[in-house]
């Protein structure tokens, strides 16, 4: 099984940098379970080289990814120093996959921190010893500035910090391609959808849903729509629009986040809706209703597989 090393930054006697009231030790530490704790859906095995506040030193979080043979290592670091934004490292001489897993995750990551209205700082190398030292395809994160006051204050939000490891997590899943514990169990409710007339057609668990689809499942599921001839995937996008269920515009081949998967399914079981937007808010509502079991980064689009297990639980809720 894939083995990940995940490395929170600093520890123990080195705080690392501090600010703001803040320590970068323990912010490290925090996103670093936390993404350690949305791995658990997939088959990968994630170790970390420390999950308290600990003295260890780069020579040996090296050397234990190294004898656990570990597939990628990871090292979690908040910036400082005058700045703002996100940027990552690789170590100056990098393998070409190592290059090419780091561009997976440096997109996907950089992606969440640009819709958070943060700048990407770009993609670099150094030559520091965890990445020195590693044998296997290694990266550095470094995630905001912890002496910029606007950083700062997303920096202390736990909430934020969740969403920072569900972008690390995707960018992971993506850049080594893990599979979902739960494959063969969303498999089996996209055919319950079928079994119940709420789809006609075939969908792969790893398979992003549209809008026109989403619609259409939720649409049917409401008494609102049939298997109209032709396909009218717009106009089943247009009733969600019409009964409140969406107040903005969406192309119906367009791929569904999150956030607005959250925010329909919650204002159709009758659980509100955020004021003001919030799609994070919206993931934790389904969360905290034993709906959802990762906390998943609000702006990434959502599998088949996830869709159907989560919409078949609220059918039976």
């Amino acid at each position: 099984m894939t083995i990940i090393m995940l490395d929170p930054g600093h520890g123990g006697s080195d705080p690392g940098a501090i600010a703001s009231g803040l320590q970068e030790k323990d912010l490290n530490l925090d996103i670093a379970a936390k993404t350690r704790d949305a791995l658990r859906s997939y088959v990968v095995d994630v170790y970390m080289t420390r999950d308290s506040d600990i003295d260890f030193e780069p020579a040996q979080r090296a050397d234990l990814a190294n004898r656990l043979g570990a597939a990628y290592f990871l090292s979690i670091h908040i910036n400082a120093g005058g700045g703002t934004g996100f940027g990552s490292y690789v170590h100056i001489n990098a393998c070409d996959r190592s290059l090419a897993l780091r561009d997976v995750i440096h997109q996907r990551v950089s992606s969440f921190y640009r819709s958070s209205g943060f700048m990407d700082r770009g993609k670099k190398s150094a030559n520091f010893a965890v990445l020195r030292l590693t044998r296997m395809p290694a990266l550095l994160l470094e995630n905001l500035f912890i002496d910029t006051a606007g950083d700062a204050v997303k920096l202390a939000d736990p909430v934020f910090r969740q969403q920072i490891a569900g972008a690390i997590t995707v960018g992971l899943v993506q850049a080594l391609g893990l599979a979902p514990v739960s494959a063969g169990e969303q498999e089996e409710d996209i055919n319950i959808l079928k079994s119940d007339g709420l789809i006609v057609s075939n969908h792969g668990v790893a398979e992003h849903i549209t809008w026109g689809m989403f619609a259409a499942v939720i649409n049917r599921s409401r008494g609102k729509s049939s298997l109209s001839d032709p396909w009218d995937p717009a106009g089943e996008v247009a009733k969600l629009k019409a009964d409140g269920l969406v107040f903005s515009d969406h192309d119906e081949g367009g791929e569904v986040p999150w956030g607005e998967f959250a925010a329909v399914l919650n204002r159709l079981r009758g659980a509100g809706s955020t004021s003001p937007w919030n799609p994070a808010a919206e993931i934790q509502k389904l969360k905290s209703d034993g709906l959802l079991d990762s906390t998943p980064d609000p702006t990434e689009a959502v599998y088949w597989g996830e869709f159907a297990a989560v919409f078949n639980a609220a059918r039976k809720s």
